[in-house]
């Protein structure tokens, strides 16, 4: 009888790490992709990819139902029928933009981020109890830096400023700012803090040198948020103050170096000389200003031809701009943008899922407070961002909410542990 335990004990482990590894190998599979084929030009590879995603989500919610991989996700409260209806909305607009006579690689390309935006939170909750939490920590960590120099690398190279850069992954603001708010909160109360202070600094460190402003509000936004008594999982002002003097004098110090090695002498200093836009003639001769001005009158007016429900997927914009005169694109700086393609109706549903989502994960992190404080910092940091960009479609955002639902799944085996651990 004794033999039995141990053979079903031994049995019950080898399935476990089994699908530890699979869960592991799923993960890591679904974000390197995403980085890898979003970074490029190729419609194949990112319609092909997103089809892998929802074939992997279908298996997951239909297949494997009920069984390993899903343990600990069953009893949740993920937003299923919003994300239904948000799929139906995107089907619709597709079909919209075709008869319309938009061509049909045109739209199924330009509605790729809405459609990961539903399918891989849907993954992540499913796989993330079966994950490992120390190899999702090992991606957290690897992930802050790398995402945070990709995206320098590719603002570096579009602004003309270096020739050995360029884009070598995706780029996306809201996934370098919810890898900094973990890190931030990590280099405070997780393991090994300096090394998870050292990731978020250079997190900071590179995407400033890009010159791209909008991070400063974002940076400021998510630190706000983040900020609080010690034992509520969150940052303490003195701490943070002390962290912002410190870095801030490093990179001041740091700046003649990196400007003579990678950028031109001063280019630092221009981007983020403020006072120089306060002017009305200041205003007008920063091309930032002028394309997003631009961006925000041109999704208006598209806006305007059916305010309910959009006109669909695969319209083209023409932003002029003063080095490559008119560009032609499906993607604008403007929040307006969102209704333009779905309308108000779609808008809304979209927005209610992933608000829906944030408060399920809120309330699924509760027992992890410093990964539930750096989501209410992203949370912050997406507020903020919203008058810059429309950020539901950076398909850095649904990487970022995969990168949630693991979360959530590791904060449920840490529930399960426990309970084990008090049965004993």
């Amino acid at each position: 009888m004794p033999s039995t335990v141990d053979g079903a004990s031994q049995s019950d482990t080898a399935t476990t790490v089994s699908g530890s590894r699979a869960a592991n190998f799923a993960a890591t599979l679904l974000i390197l992709g995403a980085l890898f084929v979003f970074q490029g030009e190729s419609s194949l590879a990112k319609t092909g990819y997103t089809a892998l995603v929802f074939l992997y989500a279908l298996h997951l919610l239909v297949v494997r139902r009920g069984r390993d991989l899903s343990e600990g996700a069953t009893d949740d409260k993920f937003p299923t029928f919003l994300a239904i209806c948000c799929l139906v909305i995107v089907a619709s607009q597709m079909a919209t933009a075709v008869l319309g006579g938009t061509a049909v690689q045109l739209v199924i390309r330009d509605s790729l981020p809405y459609l990961l935006l539903i399918a891989l939170p849907a993954i992540g909750v499913r796989i993330g109890p079966a994950m490992s939490g120390r190899y999702l920590l090992f991606l957290l960590f690897a992930l802050t830096p790398i995402c945070s120099i990709a995206f320098a690398s590719d603002w570096i190279a579009r602004r003309g400023l270096s020739e050995s850069g360029g884009r070598f992954l995706l780029s996306s603001s809201t996934l370098v700012v919810l890898l900094f708010c973990f890190a931030a909160t990590s280099s405070v109360h997780g393991r090994r803090r300096l090394m998870w202070a050292l990731v978020a600094g250079v997190s900071v460190v590179s995407v400033l040198l890009s010159g791209t402003r909008t991070f400063l509000v974002l940076f400021a936004a998510a630190a706000i948020f983040m900020t609080g008594r010690l034992a509520k999982g969150r940052i303490p002002p003195v701490r943070l103050a002390a962290a912002t003097v410190a870095g801030g004098m490093l990179f001041y110090i740091s700046i003649p170096v990196l400007e003579n090695a990678y950028l031109e002498p001063g280019y630092i200093a221009s981007r983020f000389n403020l006072s120089a836009l306060r002017s009305d003639d200041g205003l007008s001769q920063d091309q930032s200003f002028e394309a997003r001005t631009a961006s925000y009158s041109l999704a208006r007016q598209q806006w305007r031809e059916d305010r309910l429900f959009g006109t669909g997927f695969g319209y083209q914009y023409e932003i002029p701009t003063r080095d490559r005169g008119v560009v032609q694109t499906t993607s604008l700086d403007t929040p307006w943008l969102l209704p333009a393609k779905i309308g108000a109706v779609g808008t809304s549903f979209y927005l209610l899922f992933i608000v829906a989502f944030l408060r399920f994960s809120l309330k699924k992190l509760r027992l992890l407070p410093e990964v539930r404080v750096a989501l209410i910092g992203w949370i912050g940091a997406l507020v903020a961002y919203t008058p810059f960009s429309a950020w539901p479609e950076d398909k850095g955002t649904s990487v970022a909410l995969l990168l949630i639902g693991l979360m959530i799944g590791a904060a449920a085996s840490m529930r399960r542990e426990r309970s084990r651990s008090q049965a004993e």
